[in-house]
C-alpha cells in the first residue's frame, strides 16, 4: 500500500562532526581497539510554529519541540575490527544531549519530505510515519 504523500520537509541533519568526535572519544576509552567507524541514527528536523522537532528515519523521536531545557538525545555504536571480521556494539557506547542552540548550529544534507525521510518498512514505521505526519499537520 502507497502511504499518503507529505508536504512537510525534514531537514535531514549532517552527523559528520559529532560522529567523528564519538570516534575520537571511543578511541581514548578503548586505546587497543581498531575502530572501524562509529554510527547513528539519521536524524532530521521539522521546523513548526511551536518549535523544532527532531526524528528518525524511522519515525523515533521526542514528541515536544527540542529547547534549550528539552533536550535531544543522540546514542552511539562503534564498529570494530578483530580476528574475525567486524563486530558492531550491541547497544550505545554513548549519548548526547543536544540542546536547541547546539542543534541549531548542525550543517544541513539536503531537504526531503517526511514520506521519503522515514523508512518504509512494515507496519511499526508505517505507524510512526503516520504519527508524525498527523502531529507535524497541526502543528
Amino acid at each position: 500500500m502507497e502511504r499518503k504523500k507529505s508536504l512537510i520537509k525534514v531537514a535531514v541533519l549532517d552527523m559528520t562532526e559529532v560522529e567523528e568526535l564519538a570516534i575520537q572519544f571511543r578511541a581514548i576509552q578503548l586505546p587497543k581497539t581498531q575502530i572501524v567507524g562509529v554510527h547513528t541514527e539519521k536524524w532530521g528536523i521539522v521546523t513548526t510554529q511551536r518549535g523544532i522537532f527532531a526524528l528518525t528515519s524511522e519515525g523515533v523521536g521526542p514528541k515536544s519541540p527540542i529547547t534549550n531545557d528539552n533536550f535531544l538525545t543522540i546514542s552511539f555504536w562503534g564498529e570494530y575490527k578483530n580476528d574475525d571480521g567486524v563486530s558492531v556494539d550491541c547497544t550505545p557506547f554513548s549519548t548526547l544531549n543536544i540542546n536547541l542552540d547546539s542543534l541549531k548550529e548542525f550543517g544541513i544534507e539536503k531537504e526531503i519530505p517526511l514520506h521519503e525521510f522515514i523508512r518504509n518498512f512494515g507496519s511499526r514505521l508505517e505507524n510512526n510515519y503516520d504519527m508524525w505526519k498527523t502531529m507535524l499537520e497541526n502543528q
